[in-house]
């Protein structure tokens, strides 16, 4: 009768073949950069300025781009296929996204919220689970957009509560309009939480997975 195996020989096994818990590696560091930077920008998706609003959009879109290009080459699709549908892409969040926002929404709104950088990183969660990357994969690519977007919330409060220009402490009236739970917009706000439920449920397999790969990886 074979024996239990013994914590040297289970910590001799690869990581991967112990836990089921892995990522893919170096490979995985420029999708991880561009996610952070996706979600370093997507909270000022609602800005009123003409001018933010296409700078922001416009990385937006070669970010995602980008993103697909990864993500295809990477599943062995033709570089021109490849390309293509990195174009479709981006030009999707440029026409269609970016036409929605900019009509829907207004600035420091629900985007600039806790709420809106957790469904920022489920939705890359999701996103990326259909784009051949692994569950670990595609929660280290998730995680890498709400730390990105929580980022952004936090140096947009820092600057609201400090004048870098003076000497003096000095709050602007943005303060806690960042890092808030809910917007003055029932609908945004309604639209933000239903995403999150909604996303939860339909990934709560995967993430419990994940979940007790990770439990298994670390005891």
């Amino acid at each position: 009768m074979r024996h239990s195996e013994s914590v040297s020989e289970r910590s001799s096994r690869p990581f991967r073949e112990r836990s089921g818990f892995f990522l893919s590696g170096p490979t995985l560091l420029v999708p991880v950069f561009l996610c952070a930077a996706l979600g370093a920008l997507a909270p000022d998706i609602d800005s009123d300025s003409g001018v933010q609003f296409h700078v922001t959009f416009g990385a937006l879109s070669i970010v995602s781009g980008g993103f697909v290009l990864s993500s295809c080459l990477a599943s062995g699709v033709p570089a021109v296929e490849s390309g293509l549908h990195s174009i479709g892409a981006a030009a999707a969040v440029w026409i269609v996204a970016g036409g929605v926002f900019k009509r829907l929404t207004n600035h420091r709104g629900m985007a600039h919220s806790l709420p809106a950088a957790f469904l920022s990183g489920l939705l890359v969660f999701f996103a990326a689970g259909r784009l051949s990357y692994g569950d670990s994969d595609a929660f280290l690519l998730g995680t890498a957009v709400s730390f990105g977007y929580l980022v952004h919330l936090v140096l947009d409060e820092v600057y609201a509560a400090v004048d870098f220009h003076g000497h003096r402490i000095m709050p602007s009236g943005s303060l806690g309009s960042a890092l808030k739970m809910s917007s003055s917009s029932r609908l945004a706000t309604g639209a933000v939480y239903l995403g999150i439920v909604v996303l939860l449920f339909g990934n709560v397999t995967r993430l419990l997975s994940l979940a007790k790969a990770f439990w298994e990886a670390v005891r």
